[in-house]
């Protein structure tokens, strides 16, 4: 009864260090992933350390053993894998039961949109050139201000792919203006001459 009582007192302490153990190591450990990479970041103390990186269906594609004596950032690029789940272990090398498993989702970042493209000139003393090209939707309204932010000009044009127009103002020197433009995909650009 006696090594009953024993037995079953060890295995409790024994169940709450493993617990406490992998809460220590959670606590000296951080994984963070975005726009396909990933970034495994120790903190002293946390020993000899093996991470590996999962498939989803459980093969190691990549494993390194480190020794975490001081704080150490180990990055990881995942830009030449399919999309998908992928799992970052993290074990320690003197207690292999002793480990974290941090699931990370990868998937390509999205492409930026085209920016609206346009280009202004000076001309003459009162004549101005805008030039738009690689428009994906007709439409792009123009507003024209001065120095001071009065409205000189505005318009909305509706040509498809692109235009080009030649503003003659009266008494408004071009120098100090300012072309503010906006497509209906909602791209906006300002000129300033």
């Amino acid at each position: 009864m006696k090594a009953l009582l024993t037995t079953a007192i060890c295995a409790i302490l024994s169940t709450g260090m493993v617990h406490a153990s992998e809460d220590e190591l959670r606590a000296l450990t951080n994984v963070s992933a975005k726009d396909q990479r990933v970034k495994v970041a120790l903190r002293e103390g946390a020993g000899k350390v093996r991470i590996s990186i999962l498939d989803e269906n459980g093969r190691y594609l990549y494993q390194k053993r480190v020794k975490a004596d001081k704080d150490l950032k180990q990055p990881f690029n995942l830009s030449q894998l399919p999309e998908g789940e992928y799992q970052v272990k993290i074990r320690r090398a003197d207690n292999p039961e002793e480990k974290l498993i941090h699931t990370i989702v990868n998937k390509a970042p999205l492409p930026a949109p085209n920016p609206l493209v346009a280009f202004g000139r000076i001309l003459d003393d009162n004549s101005v050139r805008l030039k738009v090209i690689g428009l994906e939707e007709p439409g792009v309204s123009i507003r024209i201000t001065d120095a001071f932010g009065r409205n000189v000009h505005s318009e909305f044009v509706d040509h498809p792919e692109g235009f080009s127009r030649i503003y003659h103002l009266r008494n408004v020197d071009p120098s100090g203006l300012a072309i503010s433009l906006r497509d209906t995909a909602g791209r906006s650009k300002t000129i300033l001459l």
